[in-house]
């Protein structure tokens, strides 16, 4: 930035018209793409986190744009710009989902399915700070009812739409768990479990590949393969070391 613009005066008026053209965009082109990015504009660089929630609430009722929906649920979940209202969360979240945002799915498929206390509070890689919610989270008892149904139909869409690919690593991932174990009221079924343990793995989910080498190695849903077993723990051990190359990057810029 600081060699595009001579001074702050101009990076002012470059946002001033950046939020003019969102605004032109959104409610004159009834853009959805241009309604969602006056609604990141609003929150981000205005600070108006009400009217913002509002845009994707509109965006999402009036233009069916996934994103927005999405954004609103999120929104509804930690009470961001509204009353906190998770049963309207999964209404809009579950929008997302149906309209092909798999963060949509993934957020469903993890509200629906009373998940147990060691799944509460993970971050899925490239995604919100916010803690990943579930029927299971004491302030949500009584609110949302699980639906594990529902809950595996919305991850095994999130796993299929690769368009974000953290967030279908991690969806698969969170299938891969529920058939390895029988988690969640979903019956285990190693063979699925295999199944979606190799596409989180492919789509780097570290936790998908160590737990690849571990089935491969004990014969777990498929044959002893200690080839297949030795790749995926290489893998695995890859991926760690470049996450703690990155850490320990970013701790020597700071």
């Amino acid at each position: 930035m600081s060699e595009i613009f001579k001074n702050v005066s101009e990076l002012e008026q470059f946002f001033r018209n950046l939020g003019i053209e969102y605004r032109f965009n959104c409610y004159y082109e009834k853009n959805g793409e241009g309604c969602h990015l006056l609604g990141e504009y609003m929150s981000k660089i205005e600070d108006d986190l009400i009217r913002s929630t509002k845009v994707f609430k509109d965006n999402c009722d009036n233009n069916g744009f996934a994103r927005s929906c999405t954004q609103f649920g999120v929104n509804l979940l930690n009470g961001t710009g509204c009353a906190k209202d998770a049963k309207k969360a999964v209404e809009y979240l579950s929008r997302g989902c149906d309209l092909n945002d798999n963060e949509g799915c993934f957020y469903t498929g993890q509200l629906l399915s009373g998940a147990d206390p060691q799944y509460l509070n993970r971050k899925a890689g490239c995604f919100y700070t916010g803690q990943l919610l579930s029927g299971a989270d004491p302030q949500y008892t009584g609110t949302v009812e699980p639906d594990i149904k529902r809950s595996v139909k919305s991850l095994e869409k999130g796993c299929e739409l690769t368009g974000n690919g953290a967030i279908a690593a991690e969806c698969c991932f969170y299938l891969h768990s529920f058939y390895l174990f029988g988690k969640n009221g979903c019956e285990k079924d190693l063979p699925k479990a295999l199944k979606y343990g190799i596409k989180g793995c492919d789509l780097d989910n570290v936790q998908s590949c160590n737990n690849l080498s571990q089935m491969y190695a004990l014969g777990t849903g498929t044959a002893v393969d200690e080839v297949l077993a030795k790749k995926y723990r290489i893998k695995s051990i890859d991926m760690i070391e470049q996450m703690r190359n990155a850490r320990h990057i970013d701790t020597q810029r700071t």
